[in-house]
């Protein structure tokens, strides 16, 4: 639902997609966003912004195209009363996806630390607050090896994309920990679930947590981009030295389990 000058609407944002190669119905859509900043989509309100994200975009017009497999695979895998971690949570599809299939005690820990998508995740959150049972903590930091602010590099035309490793346009700093102080911090002992895209950072936020953290710590499943290419550490070999094995590789992400003993 979308309300503005006091009027309400509603779009049901993939019986838009079937005209998805029409450029007038492309026009269409855009005009739809801007006039009515809130919309459902699996059944989940967020405000769109489509000119800077190609995660919004992807979500809002084809949802079943949006990493579909690897959030369903989550949401099989994690208990309702589980801890999923978010890191690089851009404006919170993955952390109310998961949250909407937990309970009341369930948590989901998300980070990011780009201000403006930072700023769109917490609204997003905000729009789910009555439909969400589980606890969502949303932490303005990146995931790093320690305790510091860097240079986040902006992608001024993908949100997402911007990176602390790929050094291009402006910047921003941003402060960072580590994934296992602040899981300590707030308490949590045990992850059930953890998805991470941190545009070639992974290595970075992970490889000091699977070294340091106790292993009934280790998440039971991994969600992962597939930026290898970029990583000084192969994480894909120190999953596999940690219990993990493959589950299944899409072009975009590697989905990890542990297994079985």
């Amino acid at each position: 639902m979308g309300s503005v000058c006091g009027k309400t609407c509603s779009v049901d944002a993939p019986k838009l997609a079937w005209t998805a190669n029409c450029a007038a119905a492309e026009k269409a859509r855009y005009a739809i966003c801007r006039l009515t900043p809130s919309l459902q989509v699996d059944s989940l309100q967020f405000e769109f912004f489509l000119k800077d994200n190609n995660s919004e975009k992807k979500y809002l017009f084809m949802p079943w195209r949006f990493d579909q497999r690897e959030r369903l695979f989550l949401v099989d895998s994690i208990p309702v009363d589980g801890v999923f971690v978010d890191i690089g949570a851009n404006v919170g599809i993955y952390t109310l996806f998961v949250a909407k299939h937990l309970s009341d005690k369930g948590r989901v820990i998300s980070f990011e630390p780009n201000p403006r998508a930072h700023d769109r995740l917490s609204k997003n959150v905000s729009l789910n607050e009555a439909s969400v049972n589980a606890e969502v903590a949303l932490m303005k930091l990146g995931v790093a090896a320690e305790e510091a602010s860097f240079d986040l590099y902006l992608n001024a035309d993908n949100l997402g994309g911007s990176s602390l490793v790929t050094a291009s346009g402006e910047t921003v700093r941003v402060a960072c920990k580590p994934l296992l102080t602040v899981m300590r911090d707030l308490g949590v002992e045990k992850i059930s679930g953890l998805k991470i895209d941190i545009e070639g950072a992974e290595d970075a936020a992970l490889a000091p947590f699977f070294e340091y953290a106790p292993p009934e710590m280790f998440p039971d499943v991994i969600v992962i981009e597939n930026s290898q290419e970029l990583w000084k550490i192969d994480l894909f070999q120190l999953f596999e030295k940690s219990g993990y094995q493959l589950q299944f590789k899409t072009r975009l992400n590697s989905v990890f389990a542990k297994r079985a003993d």
